[in-house]
C-alpha cells in the first residue's frame, strides 16, 4: 500500500460556516422535491385521464436508473479501483462493484418472493398497477394479475428502496461535509441531485398503498434528512476523515454498490416494467405514450448530466 497515494487530500480553506448552512439547505431542498407529488395527487391531478402523474412516476424512475448507474456504480467501481489503497485481493480481481452489485440484486428478489410466499393469499386481492377504470391491471378480463404488484410487495419494496437511497445520501452527505475547494460546485450539483430523487421517492410512496399516512410522512421526512445528518457526519469529521483510507474505500464502495443494486432492481422490475404493461400505459393515446417514455428518458438523462458535477 502505497503511504503517498492513501493520504487524506486537503485541497482549500475550510469554511465552517457555509457547510453547516448547507445542512438546511439539502433538507429543504429534499423536502421540496418530495412534497411535489403530494400537492399534484391533492389538487386533481391523480385522475386517470390525466398523465401528470404517471409521466412524474417515470420521470422518478428515470432519475432512480440514473441514479445507481452514475451516482452509485460508478463511485463504487472507482473506490474499488485504488487498489494502492486496498489489500491485494482487489488488484487480482476488478468486479467487486459489479459483483455486490448483483448479489444485493438477488437479495432483494429474494425478499421480494419470500414477502409474496408468506403473505396470506386471500389478501392479495388487487393489484398495485392499476388499468384506467380503477380495477387490476387485467388483460384477460380475468381475475389475475400479469406482471401487477400487490400492496405487500410493493410496501416492502417501498422499504427497501428508502433504504437503499438513504444509504447513498449519507455518503454524499460526508462528502460534501468534508469538501473544501470544490464546495460550492459540489453543494449546488447536491441540490439538483436530491430535488429530483426526492420527487422520484415520493412517486413511488404515493403508489406504495401505505396505509398509514404517519409512515408515509415518515418515510419522506426520513429521506429529508438522511443527507444533511450525512453533511453533519463529515463537518465533525472534517479534520480527520480521509477518503483514500482503507475503511473508507471499502465501505463507501460497498455501501454504493449496495445501493445501486437495490435501486437498478427496484426501478426496472417495481416501478418501469409494471407501468410499461399496465393499462395505464397502453390505454394512453400515442402522444400520451410518448411523452411517458420521454419522461423516463429525462429523469434517467438529468441524473447523467448532474453525475458531471457530482
Amino acid at each position: 500500500m502505497g503511504d503517498t497515494e492513501c493520504q487524506a487530500e486537503i485541497d482549500g480553506e475550510y469554511d465552517r460556516p457555509m457547510h453547516v448552512g448547507a445542512i438546511f439547505i439539502l433538507a429543504g431542498v429534499s423536502l421540496f422535491g418530495t412534497c411535489i407529488p403530494l400537492i399534484l395527487s391533492r389538487i386533481g391531478f391523480s385522475s386517470r385521464e390525466s398523465l401528470i402523474l404517471p409521466c412524474g412516476k417515470l420521470l422518478g424512475g428515470g432519475v432512480i436508473l440514473g441514479t445507481a448507474f452514475i451516482h452509485m456504480l460508478g463511485p463504487s467501481s472507482e473506490a474499488f479501483s485504488r487498489t494502492e489503497c486496498l489489500p491485494e485481493v482487489f488488484s487480482d480481481y476488478s468486479g467487486f462493484s459489479g459483483l455486490i452489485c448483483l448479489m444485493a440484486v438477488l437479495f432483494i428478489h429474494g425478499i421480494q418472493v419470500a414477502a409474496k410466499e408468506l403473505t396470506p393469499k386471500h389478501k392479495e386481492t388487487e393489484p398495485l398497477v392499476p388499468n384506467n377504470h380503477g380495477h387490476g391491471d387485467i388483460e384477460d378480463g380475468h381475475g389475475h394479475s400479469h406482471g401487477g404488484l400487490f400492496a405487500s410487495e410493493k410496501q416492502i419494496t417501498t422499504y427497501i428502496l428508502e433504504l437503499g437511497i438513504a444509504m447513498h445520501s449519507v455518503i454524499i452527505g460526508v462528502t460534501l461535509g468534508v469538501a473544501r475547494g470544490n464546495f460550492v460546485e459540489l453543494l449546488i450539483a447536491l441540490s439538483f441531485h436530491q430535488f429530483f430523487e426526492g420527487l422520484a421517492l415520493s412517486s413511488v410512496v404515493q403508489e406504495s398503498e401505505i396505509s398509514s399516512r404517519i409512515m408515509r410522512v415518515g418515510l419522506i421526512v426520513f429521506y429529508s434528512v438522511t443527507t444533511p445528518i450525512g453533511v453533519a457526519i463529515g463537518v465533525a469529521l472534517n479534520e480527520s476523515y480521509n477518503e483514500n483510507s482503507q475503511s473508507t474505500l471499502l465501505v463507501t464502495g460497498s455501501l454504493d454498490a449496495i445501493s445501486a443494486g437495490v435501486l437498478l432492481y427496484d426501478a426496472l422490475v417495481n416501478l418501469i416494467q409494471p407501468h410499461f404493461a399496465s393499462g395505464v400505459f397502453h390505454q394512453s393515446s400515442r402522444s400520451g405514450k410518448l411523452a411517458q417514455i420521454f419522461a423516463l428518458w429525462l429523469g434517467a438523462g438529468v441524473m447523467a448530466f448532474i453525475g458531471r458535477y457530482a
